[in-house]
């Protein structure tokens, strides 16, 4: 008889600890996901605000590895190129070296408001280049020359 109960005792532990690992297993859901290849993000950006319709360069990736030239005047996008992980790599290089040349090391502005020129974007860093920033500019269209240079 003891024998008996110390197995229904068992049995009913047994049953209680799979009960209550399942309610658990059940709780964590498998997260889904969203690796959409053809979502693309901004490496960096160049708006050219100086002409008329403003000018916008970007170099894009995508979560598949590819990478996008794009040169948008005013709301139309006007050329897209693909590039290679080489030239992405040299584009991206150059670009980062005049940004953090001319946000750190160049004097910054020295007026609170200006009209500004050129506005770079660098991974979410902005940084606006004022028309009376001479040396600033100058580094700009050596900039958008290389980038001309460099995807066509």
């Amino acid at each position: 008889m003891q024998q008996i109960r110390i197995n229904l005792v068992m049995r009913s532990i047994i049953f209680i600890i799979f009960i209550f690992s399942t309610s658990l297993v059940s709780l964590a859901q498998v997260k889904t996901s969203n690796n959409d290849l053809r979502v693309m993000r901004e490496i960096f950006s160049l708006t050219d605000l100086s002409e008329k319709k403003p000018k916008v360069y970007t170099l894009m990736t995508s979560s598949s590895g590819g990478f996008n030239m794009i040169i948008q005047v005013g709301n139309k996008q006007s050329e897209k190129w693909k590039v290679d992980s080489d030239h992405a790599q040299a584009l991206d290089d150059r670009f980062a070296d005049d940004f953090i040349n001319m946000k750190y090391i160049m004097t910054p502005n020295d007026k609170i408001k200006c009209g500004e020129k050129y506005s770079l974007n660098l991974r979410g860093e902005d940084q606006n280049i004022c028309p009376h920033e001479n040396n600033k500019v100058k580094k700009i269209r050596e900039l958008i020359a290389y980038l001309n240079m460099k995807i066509k």
